[in-house]
């Protein structure tokens, strides 16, 4: 493996980087993407960049335009000074058509093939549909998940019941559910080969028993001479007790399995029968007739009962597992036929089956054509038909990556399929240079991964990294010691205490930092240590949990970076019981118990005291909740509730205040995004939505809470790629095999194999050999990562557990597989001992801190320490200028946009003439939720429901006999005028194809400054809107809202809004000039801005030829003024492309 230059490795052909930790990967990447820009010519447009993670996508292509930026900055200034590393491609005979070329870069960057693993293949296949064997008409599908769970539900339901007699109340079923949809999500579109279990009958033994239970019955029941008989023969034992041992035997004719499972009756009056009676000879006992051997034989056979049941439930499991992953296969291909549409995995697969057997495809033609190269990202995380792909699809490809940070695995990472491509490689390069660790602690991890063998896998190499030149340093108390062992040797959990003492050491380090003796030097300056200087390193995520409240036990702020589901968290049993309330507010019960939510301010004993006329009023805010999270969304009517509870500030001195805070926003914009796309009721979404998530998807993950000075606690795979002053790996990152999984893949005779759980000999044997030996390889990669995060200084735990069974847990330990390869005798001897001789060998610090004092005993956090008296500083858990914003928002100067108004708007005027014929229609914002419904769901289509119209009248209280209204209302509408600047139509006019109603949108923004947005609708449309009538806000973040409808016709796309607004009873109230006034009291313009600039936006994503030409205009059709023929009650309005652009500026500086 040769040394890596960025300006030596080969352009052409195949070549291989290994990127150890630290040694910037990154920047190597963007330094190659550079040269081949300017050595060998190429086009943005002719590189792809391969990476994993959109983040990560994001990061390559600023990177890339940063550098080009600097470099471009050299060239052009009065010395034209070329950077040192790019002193062999430019020199002053070539600046100029360097410059030339870095401009055009910039230029196209944006639109430069810098993808995911998915968003590229994905690109391929749109751009080589034929060749690709892809579908011209089939969308990409996100809802996988749901689909899937969906399916697996269905499964479930229909084929539970077949097995309600043999096995159905022996485990959990709810829980079982969700380890089936696990099991399905992992390995359904997985290219690996299934190893199946026999799995119709697996109930013969269960019949076994049955009949021995039986004959065991039959023989004792009621019979005192053969119970006389047996006694003898058992030497009158103490626990000879019939009724109890029948009672036993008709649990098992019954199946009540469950009940044995909870019983020590089985061994307690059976298991001595196996030990003692069968190995004696029956000829001794001339009272033992054949009937009575029998029932004896059937007692023996009963005493396995309970302990083979384990494994006829491990059996049934595996099997009904891969009956639900077969029926899964059959019904997804329907559903994606029905619907049109694909998973990314289906493309991935296809272009798989076409280039994997055929080097010379019409498909690679094609895309060697197009891209002259390609660098792949992160390609330890890659599976095997991803590998097969690039290595198929392209002549010259730049693998870069690092087999010892492969940690993916349950993601479909597969570090066999890197091991294959760097057998192949001809051109293998090492990144060795280490810029992130400071000299003594790297050469401390090296020392770790110096021995034979350090990753367990013999095609995995470790080359140990140099220091670059120095970095800084870090003083600890005079001392700059970089590597702290912490050993704890424990009896049982409660003697446990490494989080107490993390805790206790990070007190002490900030401390001393606020006195000035723990501090960081670089760059010439030196600074104290801040606490989010210091990251933990857990394994899972309820270790950070558990972490984090010993560090708020002692004050010391904390922020948790984890990849666990909110849907997992104590708050989303909170919400749920919310949701209930809101659907059920006439039951007190449900409302008490959302009243006791932690945020919502009442204590146990508050609620007790809660008088009949205050449950009246709590009912009748959950009740508007509920019909507000189904006309408005379940996102409005959340934040209604923590508005009308001042939930933030109810809980602002808990020291989880954040946290709570930051998962209940959370779960509100999931479930309300979730909840728009399908229809459930309020009950069903929490269930529903939690069972059927991809616990893969970043989206679920729990956000930070806070991004101040705190200590940051995360899992050893969300630390990946990040770097920290100080670093505490507090656990070893043992993973074992998982007695609950129902199967697992792994490497069997060079293919990725599925075994199934299922206890037979054949899968335990895997269990105990390969899966073992693939488990400790990736958890001497995971430790091999916790290890190269610090730059200045690790602490690393290590804790055992003197017992048997602990011991076997070590086996996993990737510290002992390393301490092993250094001491052959380390098996005989003290962990702590072999491990206080390498901390001396290699100069690092050894602490045993199992007799170390209770961290109780230590004060919390007080880093001032000048004598004065002080206000406690509280977080502060305000959304501050952050906020998700809206037309209402803005419109009425709040925060959150609630319309608790009985009616929408006054009555403006009263002229006589021919009266509308809605005359009488009920006004008020009910009223018009229900027109609003109504038009949403029929307005496109040619035969009206009746039933869809009854429903919405019901929903929301108002008479049937206005039905017939309600369906002439559809009919004048359609056949109403709409008037643009250069088009006259009617909407029966438009294709139904090109109509979409409820498009909701959300954009962010830099900054929003209203009376600067107000300035630019005055400029634009005078007559629209009067100035200063919006509140003073500042604020950035997210902008949503929801279009009543977008259509598509003759060339333009339009925005149309119905208002129900009650104008008056005649046509002439809902004439423009009246329009005009009602659109300036209700300051509709600021919605019409912000909804064209939101359209304008999403437009030009989806098309970049778009042009604002094609944008038709913004029609408010008020309701009740609408009739055929006329476009009386219809108001129009474009705003101006300059005002548009200008909005783009304000909002993001564009």
């Amino acid at each position: 493996m040769k040394q890596f230059a960025f300006d030596k490795i080969e352009l052409d052909g195949i070549s291989l980087i290994e990127a150890g930790a630290g040694t910037g990967k990154t920047y190597s990447i963007t330094n190659i993407y550079i040269r081949l820009l300017l050595e060998k010519n190429y086009d943005s447009s002719e590189i792809a960049v391969v990476t994993f993670t959109v983040a990560a996508a994001d990061e390559l292509r600023e990177r890339i335009s940063n550098k080009l930026r600097e470099l471009l900055a050299s060239l052009e200034s009065e010395t034209h000074k070329i950077p040192d590393e790019f002193a062999s491609l430019i020199n002053n005979s070539n600046i100029s058509e360097s410059k030339i070329k870095i401009e055009l870069a910039l230029r196209s960057l944006d639109d430069a093939p810098i993808f995911t693993i998915h968003k590229f293949i994905n690109k391929i296949t749109k751009e080589n549909a034929f060749e690709s064997h892809s579908s011209f008409d089939a969308e990409i599908s996100e809802d996988k998940s749901e689909i899937l769970s969906s399916i697996i539900m269905d499964f479930f339901r229909s084929n539970i019941n077949n097995y309600e007699k043999q096995i159905q109340k022996m485990f959990n079923w709810s829980d079982y559910f969700k380890e089936l949809v696990r099991f399905v999500r992992s390995v359904s579109e997985k290219n690996i080969i299934y190893s199946n279990v026999a799995a119709d009958d697996i109930f013969s033994e269960l019949d076994d028993f049955r009949e021995s239970a039986i004959i065991f019955r039959d023989y004792f029941y009621d019979n005192e001479d053969n119970q006389k008989t047996f006694k003898s023969f058992a030497h009158a034992r103490s626990n000879v007790n019939f009724p109890i041992m029948i009672k036993l035997a008709n649990q098992v004719i019954e199946n009540k399995y469950y009940l044995m499972e909870k019983s020590d009756d089985f061994n307690l009056y059976f298991a001595w029968i196996d030990k003692d009676t069968f190995n004696r000879k029956f000829s001794e006992y001339p009272a033992v007739d054949e009937d009575c051997l029998n029932a004896l034989d059937a007692m023996r056979i009963l005493y396995n009962a309970k302990n083979y049941t384990n494994i006829i439930i491990k059996r049934f499991k595996s099997a009904f597992a891969l009956k639900a992953l077969e029926y899964y296969h059959k019904a997804v291909q329907k559903i994606k036929i029905q619907k049109q549409i694909l998973f990314y995995d289906d493309i991935i697969n296809s272009v798989y089956s076409v280039v994997k057997d055929n080097a010379d495809s019409e498909l690679k033609k094609n895309v060697s054509r197009k891209y002259s190269i390609a660098l792949i990202d992160e390609f330890q995380d890659t599976d095997e038909s991803q590998c097969v792909i690039f290595g198929n699809l392209f002549n010259n490809l730049i693998y870069i990556g690092d087999p010892k940070q492969s940690i993916y695995r349950f993601r479909g990472a597969d570090i066999y399929s890197y091991i294959e491509v760097s057998k192949k490689s001809t051109n293998r390069y090492n990144l060795q240079i280490n810029w992130r660790s400071e000299e003594k602690l790297l050469s401390a991890v090296n020392a770790f991964f110096s021995c034979s063998d350090p990753f367990r896998n013999k095609d995995i190499d470790f080359v140990p990294a140099e220091p670059c030149k120095k970095i800084g340093q870090m003083t600890i108390d005079d001392s700059n010691e970089v590597m702290n062992i912490r050993f704890q040797s424990y009896s049982n959990q409660t003697e446990l205490n490494v989080y107490e003492d993390i805790t206790r050491e990070i007190v002490s380090l900030l401390d001393l930092s606020s006195k000035g003796k723990a501090l960081i030097s670089e760059e010439n300056s030196a600074r104290p240590i801040r606490a989010s200087d210091i990251a933990i390193l857990v394994y899972k995520n309820n270790e950070a949990d558990e972490m984090r409240s010993f560090l708020s036990k002692k004050g010391i702020p904390s922020a948790i970076r984890s990849g666990k589901s909110v849907f997992d968290s104590y708050e989303f049993t909170e919400f749920f019981q919310i949701l209930t309330a809101m659907e059920n507010p006439e039951s007190m019960k449900k409302i008490k118990t959302a009243l006791s939510v932690r945020f919502m301010g009442f204590t146990p004993a508050m609620i007790e005291l809660l008088s009949d006329d205050d449950m009246s009023i709590h009912a009748e805010r959950f009740a508007l909740y509920g019909r507000t999270a189904l006309t408005k969304g379940l996102l409005e009517a959340y934040r209604m509730l923590v508005k009308d509870y001042t939930a933030v500030s109810n809980i602002s001195l808990s020291p989880d205040a954040q946290r709570i805070i930051t998962n209940m926003d959370h779960i509100a914009e999931l479930l309300d995004e979730r909840k728009r796309k399908k229809d459930y009721s309020l009950s069903e979404l929490a269930s529903e939505v939690s069972a059927s998530l991809d616990e893969s998807s970043e989206k679920y993950e729990l956000r930070i809470e806070r991004d101040d000075d705190a200590v940051q606690i995360m899992t050893v795979h969300k630390s990946k790629g990040l770097e920290f002053p100080i670093v505490f790996a507090a656990s070893e990152f043992l993973r074992k095999p998982d007695k609950k999984e129902l199967g697992f893949v792994c490497r069997i005779n060079g293919k990725n194999t599925l075994v199934m759980n299922d206890g037979s000999d054949y899968s335990t044997n895997i269990i105990n050999s390969t899966y073992k030996d693939e488990i400790i390889s990736e958890n001497l990669r995971l430790f091999y990562v916790a290890m190269t995060r610090a730059k200045f200084r690790i602490y690393l735990y290590h804790a055992e557990k003197k017992t048997a069974k602990q011991s076997e847990k070590n086996k996993f330990s990737a510290l002992n597989h390393i301490l092993s390869s250094y001491d052959p005798t380390f098996e005989d001897r003290e962990t702590s001992d072999v491990l206080n001789e390498f901390a001396q060998k290699h100069g690092f610090s050894f602490t045993d801190i199992s007799s170390l004092a209770d961290s109780q005993n230590h004060s919390g956090y007080q880093p001032d320490s000048s004598g004065k008296l002080k206000a406690k500083q509280f977080p502060d858990i305000s959304f501050r200028n952050f906020r998700v914003a809206s037309y209402s928002m803005i419109a009425e100067g709040k925060d959150i946009p609630y319309e608790h108004k009985a009616d929408e708007n006054q009555v403006l005027y009263n002229q006589s003439g021919d009266k509308v014929f809605l005359h009488e229609f009920p006004k008020g914002s009910e009223a018009g939720n229900c027109l609003h419904g109504v038009l949403e769901k029929l307005i496109e289509n040619k035969v009206h429901d009746v039933k869809i119209i009854d429903s919405f009248l019901r929903m929301y209280g108002i008479n049937y006999s206005y039905k017939k209204d309600v369906i002439r209302l559809i009919e004048e509408v359609k056949g109403a005028y709409f008037c643009s600047d250069d088009l006259k139509f009617s909407l029966a006019d438009v294709k139904t194809e090109n109509m979409i109603s409820e498009l909701d949108f959300h954009f962010s923004f830099d900054k929003f400054v209203s009376n600067k947005f107000e300035e630019i609708i005055c400029e634009d449309a005078p007559e629209l809107h009067v100035r200063n009538t919006i509140s003073e806000i500042s604020i950035t973040g997210f902008m949503k809202g929801f279009a009543d409808m977008v259509f598509f016709h003759e060339g333009k796309y339009f925005i149309l809004d119905w208002k129900s607004n009650y104008l008056g009873d005649y046509a002439s109230d809902y004439s423009e000039e009246k329009l005009i006034h009602s659109m300036r009291s209700s300051k509709y313009a600021v919605q019409l801005y912000i909804y064209t600039y939101a359209l304008y936006k999403l437009l030009k994503i989806r098309n970049k030829e778009f042009n604002y030409e094609d944008f038709g205009g913004f029609f408010y059709v008020y309701l009740r003024g609408v009739s055929a023929g006329s476009s009386n009650g219809i108001y129009f309005f474009r705003p101006s492309f300059d005002a548009v652009k200008k909005i783009e500026k304000e909002l993001c500086g564009e």
